[in-house]
């Protein structure tokens, strides 16, 4: 199985793979920001308090991709993402989260139509876990693919 990176030196597009100490700033900033919030989903930057400021869409994609890594899911939804990969131009396609922090590689793409005309992908992905997923990409329908924990791994 092909292996995208090693939990101990990692390095995607994106960057490296937070520790368990920044894991766990971030997921205990994000819980007080969540709290405060309290479920509202129209908040006034202003309103923010100065300790939550820097709670960002990066800091969720990096816990979103250290959970993913140390806590294989069996089901998950991701988005498909064709993306250079060197100065030749050529292309490989990953498993990211919505902000582009990578999940996996995905292999094996045979696009086919569903009965309503729509374009869908079969695939399979080498998570950045270890483990093997299988999945569908619902090409017509926008970038997400649910994947599902393949029995192999």
């Amino acid at each position: 199985m092909l292996k995208i990176f090693e939990p101990s030196n990692t390095k995607t597009e994106a960057g490296k793979v937070i520790s368990a100490e920044t894991y766990t700033n971030f997921r205990d900033d994000i819980g007080r920001y969540e709290n405060w919030r309290a479920g509202r989903q129209c908040i006034k930057t202003d309103e923010i308090p100065d300790d939550l400021k820097h709670v960002s869409n990066d800091m969720r994609g990096k816990v979103e991709q250290y959970e993913f890594l140390h806590n294989p899911p069996e089901k998950y939804t991701l988005y498909y993402s064709e993306r250079a990969i060197n100065e030749t131009g050529s292309f490989q396609t990953w498993g990211t989260t919505w902000n582009g922090e990578i999940l996996g590689r995905i292999h094996t793409r045979k696009e086919w139509r569903d009965n309503f005309g729509g374009k869908r992908v079969s695939f399979t992905m080498s998570g950045i876990n270890g483990k093997s997923y299988h999945g569908t990409y619902y090409k017509s329908a926008g970038d997400y693919c649910r994947i599902k924990l393949s029995k192999k791994s």
